[in-house]
């Protein structure tokens, strides 16, 4: 019987959106309820009570030393972060003969793995030289989405606006779009603002948490507009097929909204810390467009199109 494991960043500094997408691949893969789960946190114990994992068997190590002797050998290893050691994952894949699963966006550098899975449109088959990698599966046909966005469930638009910038710390930030969108004459009651936790200055009807994957498609669906970043709920975003305006709230993201902006999938205001919402009207008849650039690019999205592959690595 094979033994799966999930090895992923969370907390301060990267939010959960690592965890939420692995959850969503071994949903995919019908793994979610075996797996067994090592989570990377700088959250203290403490702060992590209070955070739903959505998966059942969790240890939280706090570097990779400490993740690598949990795994044990002949393991198939699913992988998604930023700050792992590759030198250190590439000698424990090696000594333990792990099968690993890397699911990869922004960084330039991957551990060596059988196979890789990176969804940004612009990511070529002969990236990532330095890896040893067995296949890799490139490109928007990949993309690794919660289980109602395969659906297709039809909803109509209700013509709201949706604030989502992922991540975590981000308050301060979701505070200063939530107002400046009241101030420029958008009616509270059209405003959805998604986070993990409720926000002082931001109603409560205003502001959504602790949602399933089903309710946070509905809240996309009903959208006429979504203010997001690169990450996560944009290809959710993209996969319903909803006008984007895109901003960035740390360095890594800056290249992928320039990226998504340059394709017409989302229009791409800059940071969303300084952004003059004077221009809020220009931004939504820029992104006017985005919407149908997004569903001839995410056409081939099909869950089968990874499911196929694991299946070949498992047997």
């Amino acid at each position: 019987m094979q033994t799966f494991f999930v090895l992923a960043e969370a907390g301060r500094s990267y939010g959960m959106g690592h965890v939420v997408r692995l959850f969503a691949l071994c949903e995919l893969l019908g793994i979610e309820k075996q797996v067994k789960v090592c989570i990377k946190t700088d959250w203290t114990a403490e702060e992590a009570s209070a955070i739903d994992f959505l998966f059942h068997q969790i240890e939280l190590v706090k570097d990779d030393h400490a993740a690598i002797d949990k795994i044990p050998p002949g393991s198939i290893v699913l992988m998604d972060g930023y700050h792992f050691s590759i030198e250190k994952i590439n000698e424990a894949k090696k000594q333990k003969q792990w099968k690993i699963v890397f699911v990869a966006d922004v960084q330039q550098h991957v551990p060596n793995c059988d196979l890789l899975i990176n969804h940004l449109p612009w990511i070529k088959e002969t990236d990532y030289p330095d890896a040893i990698i067995e296949k890799k599966l490139v490109g928007p046909s990949f993309a690794i989405l919660r289980k109602p966005f395969y659906s297709k469930k039809k909803i109509l638009s209700e013509n709201r606006i949706l604030v989502c910038l992922g991540g975590s710390g981000v308050e301060n930030i979701l505070l200063h779009i939530y107002s400046a969108l009241i101030a420029n004459g958008i009616a509270a009651d059209k405003i959805d603002v998604l986070y993990n936790r409720p926000i002082n200055g931001i109603p409560e009807h205003s502001i959504h948490f602790n949602l399933g994957a089903e309710q946070v498609y509905k809240l996309i669906a009903k959208a006429g507009v979504c203010f997001i970043t690169p990450g996560n709920i944009s290809y959710e975003v993209f996969s319903i097929g909803r006008n984007a305006v895109m901003g960035t709230v740390t360095e890594n993201q800056v290249p992928v909204a320039r990226k998504f902006n340059d394709l017409n999938l989302a229009f791409n205001i800059g940071s969303w810390a300084t952004a003059n919402f004077e221009n809020l009207q220009l931004w939504i008849d820029e992104a006017s467009n985005t919407s149908n650039c997004q569903k001839l690019f995410f056409k081939k999205m099909d869950k089968q199109n990874i499911q196929d592959h694991f299946i070949n690595l498992t047997n």
